[in-house]
């Protein structure tokens, strides 16, 4: 299995390794995770447009409403072996995860998540519905929450959270869970910082 994290790192590709391992591994190389040439441009096109300059704080909100589409377009090109990752830093983060029933996100406070209730933001009913399907449709593979439909339907779900929340809160999400899989051994394919793909 493989953890790939998806956000702003000022090269030509938002993909980090995160895993088997929890320290980092180094970027992960979109050609060699065989991504298909559009979604590589995109990705290309996203990270170009993060560069701290006005006009991208002027579409701050359709910057992060895209990130979570492209982590979703990755899930679902790279398949059920992978799992993306979309977070992003900050005492606004909210993560869409299983909590349990209901439609309530998460908030990370002295790294460790709290309930948040979602009537306190400003999400509409369809969006609160589909929270509630996804959740109800939890599955299991291998020890993974679901498989890569229902982690990209995750991702697609903090999209229209996150665009509905407007600037207020940054939408993560972490695969379905609520923390950080355990440590593992580095295998040797990972080591020195640089990712080669392993299938």
């Amino acid at each position: 299995m493989v953890y790939l994290q998806f956000f702003s790192d000022y090269t030509e590709h938002p993909l980090w390794l995160r895993g088997p391992t929890w320290d980092d591994a180094g970027h992960a190389d979109a050609d060699e995770l065989g991504l298909s040439g559009p979604l590589q441009e995109d990705l290309a096109d996203w990270c170009r447009r993060d560069d701290g300059d006005d006009e991208m704080r002027d579409g701050l909100l359709g910057h992060l409403v895209r990130a979570l589409g492209l982590a979703r377009q990755v899930q679902l090109e790279l398949g059920g072996d992978h799992e993306v990752w979309r977070c992003e830093p900050g005492r606004h983060a909210l993560l869409l995860a299983l909590p349990g029933e209901g439609a309530d996100l998460l908030r990370m406070e002295a790294g460790r998540p709290v309930r948040f209730p979602i009537r306190t933001l400003a999400v509409s009913v369809p969006t609160r519905r589909r929270i509630h399907r996804w959740r109800a449709q939890r599955r299991h593979a291998d020890g993974l929450p679901g498989d890569a439909s229902w982690r990209a339907e995750g991702l697609s779900i903090a999209a229209a959270i996150q665009e509905e929340v407007g600037l207020d809160a940054v939408v993560g999400y972490l695969g379905g869970r609520t923390e950080e899989p355990p440590r593992a051994p580095v295998p040797p394919e990972l080591r020195g910082g640089r990712w080669r793909a392993c299938r």
